[in-house]
């Protein structure tokens, strides 16, 4: 269990309802102070071995009305990890990503795919991720399956399914966690 001064941490911004950081924290009646979290992920970072820190909407999305997702990548300073779609569509936005990551001199640690429905990946995927790799000279480290649990704000990881844990434990071994 994680106590309280952890989870702030953790966790220092949380808003409803789901949509980009400039807008809910707006709506809160609030600002994103970018500082507080770098203090926050430091905080983390020197009472743990790793930290992962997920971002909200994509590298391009407002975080305030004057800095962006990528600021506060910068400011953190951490390998980057792209989630991705495997379906129509990823190709295009992945190396557009990739693109605006290398060119702000972030590392990328490569790209996971999350199934966001339950079919089955095809010929389709499989070249998606192929090409993903060769244009966007970045590993594809797997494809996370969909999975319903998944979709709760608090999941419990102790009763995810046996496949979605051995794609996370292979995806995490790649990247040495």
């Amino acid at each position: 269990m994680v106590d309280s001064k952890t989870y702030a941490n953790m966790s220092p911004y949380t808003f409803e309802p789901a949509c980009s950081p400039h807008l809910a924290a707006e709506m809160a009646g609030t600002e994103i102070d970018m500082a507080e979290i770098v203090i926050a992920t430091r905080t983390l970072a020197a009472e743990y071995e790793f930290v992962i820190a997920e971002g909200a909407g994509g590298i391009l999305v407002p975080l305030t009305r004057r800095e962006l997702m990528l600021d506060l990548m910068q400011a953190l300073k951490l390998p980057v990890l792209i989630a991705a779609r495997p379906g129509l569509g990823t190709i295009n936005h992945t190396l557009l990503s990739i693109r605006a990551l290398r060119s702000d001199g972030l590392d990328i640690a490569g790209v996971v795919f999350v199934a966001s429905t339950p079919d089955e990946p095809g010929l389709i995927e499989e070249d998606n991720a192929t090409t993903i790799e060769h244009f966007g000279k970045v590993p594809v480290l797997g494809t996370i399956p969909y999975c319903t649990a998944l979709q709760s704000l608090a999941p419990d990881y102790s009763k995810l399914p046996v496949p979605v844990i051995a794609e996370i434990e292979k995806i995490a071994d790649q990247l040495a966690l």
